[in-house]
């Protein structure tokens, strides 16, 4: 496994770091998540560090290409300081998710899904299907309403005529949208 201390002072962004890493992390998987995980950690913060940068104006009298390239590696530097030590704790948390707590035990995982008996799927798919079905299809409403048409005209005729009068929309209008 590779010391903190190599790890520091190669950082993510040296070659030669990188495949020795991917070369020890081929041999022993396990014992090299913690390794990985870290220069992740430095490449993102790296990147996360570019992506502000970027955001800055480009044009200015202190931008050229000599200024770019020490703000490169100031921000390279920046992003080694920062996950040195505990770093952002992304690393942990790739770690902690990399690496099972505890194990399954074989016997408690089944081979073979559990099956069903042919009766109960036919009878569940059928019951949800319907439900869509229901859900989907409008009611009808085609039904007759109970009342006749001239009682309704008759109650609301004075109301129409007075609205018509206020609001200058013909009552025959007013009645026809009520109905």
């Amino acid at each position: 496994m590779i010391s903190d201390s190599k790890l520091l002072a190669s950082a993510a962004w040296d070659a030669q770091s990188l495949n020795e890493l991917k070369a020890k992390a081929g041999e022993d998987p396990a014992a090299n998540i913690r390794p990985v995980a870290r220069q992740v950690e430095g490449m993102f913060v790296q990147m996360m560090l570019k992506s502000m940068r970027d955001a800055l104006p480009k044009d200015g009298l202190f931008s050229s290409e000599h200024t770019r390239l020490y703000t490169s590696m100031y921000d390279q530097q920046i992003a080694q300081q920062m996950t040195a030590g505990k770093g952002l704790g992304l690393a942990e948390m790739m770690v902690k998710q990399m690496t099972p707590e505890q194990p399954l035990p074989e016997e408690s995982t089944p081979a073979a899904p559990m099956k069903f008996p042919l009766e109960t799927v036919v009878r569940y798919q059928n019951q949800a299907l319907s439900q869509l079905v229901q859900k989907a299809v409008p009611r009808n409403y085609d039904d007759s309403l109970p009342g006749d048409s001239k009682a309704f005209l008759a109650q609301l005729s004075l109301p129409a005529q007075l609205a018509s009068q206020q609001s200058g929309v013909p009552h025959h209008l007013i009645l026809a949208q009520a109905a």
